[in-house]
C-alpha cells in the first residue's frame, strides 16, 4: 500500500565515484517507495542527470569533513524524521508503511530514544572490537516487534551505518558531537552515543538470519548491503542480489565479487 508519508524522508549520502550504483539504487527506490520524500546528499559538481527529478539534490563540499557535510545537508530536510540510506541499499520490495509509521510513533512517544534500526543486527560489538565482551543481552520490548538496542552500553555495537529511522535533530546532535572527519564506522561513534545518551532500538518480527551479522530486513526490505570493499557481496546475498543486477544488466566483473 503506497501511502504518502509526510513526516519521514529518505536521505541518501553518496558520492560521484559511485555513479554506477545510482541507476540501480534510485531505480529500486522509485519503483518501491515513490511516495516517500527523498533527498540525495552528493558532492558538488557531480552529474546527477541519471537521478529522477522527484529526488531533491543537496550538494556538499567534498573538502569539508564528513560530519559537516552531513549536518549541512540535513538542514535542507524539512521532515523531522529521516531514514538513513546509502547508494547500495537496494530495495527489493515495498516498505511496510504502517510499521514504519509505528516506528516513528515509538520515537515520538519515547523521548529518550533517537533511532530505530530497520534491520536486526548483532547488538554486541565483540566480533568487531576486541575491547568488547560477549554478552547475554536482555530482551526489552518497547512496543510490538521493536526492541531496545542497548546503544549506550560499552559492549554494544551502538552506531551502525544501516537503514535506520532517526529523529533528525538527535542525529545532528550526535554527528556534531562525534565530529567524524571521514565516513567510517569506528568506536568514536559508539563512544559518542554513550556520551550523548543516544538510546536506540531495532525492529524485528520473525525474519530469518540473512548474513553473518544481520537478519532479513522487514520494514525497509533492502539488500544489506550490496557492496562490500568495493565489490558485489554475492557471497552473502547470492540470488536476491543477482536478480536485481540482472534486471539492470550489470556486468559484475567490472566491480568484481566477494
Amino acid at each position: 500500500m503506497r501511502n504518502n508519508v509526510k513526516e519521514i524522508a529518505v536521505v541518501t549520502y553518496t558520492h560521484s565515484n559511485c555513479t554506477d550504483l545510482w541507476r540501480i539504487y534510485f531505480g529500486q527506490l522509485d519503483e518501491y517507495a515513490p511516495n516517500i520524500k527523498s533527498y540525495v546528499f552528493v558532492d558538488q559538481g557531480a552529474d546527477t542527470e541519471s537521478i529522477s527529478d522527484r529526488h531533491q539534490i543537496v550538494f556538499y563540499d567534498d573538502d569539508e569533513p564528513y560530519y559537516k557535510q552531513y549536518c549541512t545537508c540535513l538542514q535542507s530536510v524539512s521532515e523531522e524524521y529521516v531514514i538513513y540510506c546509502q547508494e547500495d541499499f537496494f530495495l527489493q520490495s515495498e516498505p511496510d508503511i504502517a510499521e514504519l509509521e509505528r516506528c516513528r510513533q515509538v520515537l515520538e512517544n519515547n523521548e529518550d530514544y533517537a533511532f530505530v534500526r530497520l534491520v536486526k543486527t548483532n547488538i554486541g560489538a565483540n566480533k568487531h572490537y576486541s575491547e568488547c565482551m560477549p554478552r547475554d543481552w536482555e530482551v526489552i520490548e518497547l512496543d510490538e516487534n521493536i526492541y531496545c538496542a542497548h546503544a549506550t552500553d560499552f559492549d554494544a555495537f551502538s552506531f551502525q551505518m544501516q537503514a535506520t529511522l532517526w529523529d533528525k535533530q538527535r542525529m545532528i546532535n550526535l554527528y556534531q558531537h562525534v565530529a567524524s572527519q571521514k565516513w567510517l564506522e569506528n568506536r568514536k561513534w559508539d563512544k559518542g552515543v554513550r556520551e550523548t545518551g543516544t538510546k536506540g532500538a531495532y525492529y524485528y518480527a520473525r525474519a530469518p538470519q540473512e548474513g553473518p551479522y544481520h537478519w532479513e530486513p522487514e520494514v525497509w526490505p533492502y539488500v544489506c548491503t550490496a557492496v562490500g570493499r568495493g565489490k558485489w557481496t554475492l557471497s552473502v546475498h547470492g540470488d536476491r542480489l543477482m536478480k536485481i543486477l540482472n534486471e539492470y544488466n550489470v556486468d559484475i566483473n567490472i566491480r568484481g565479487v566477494r
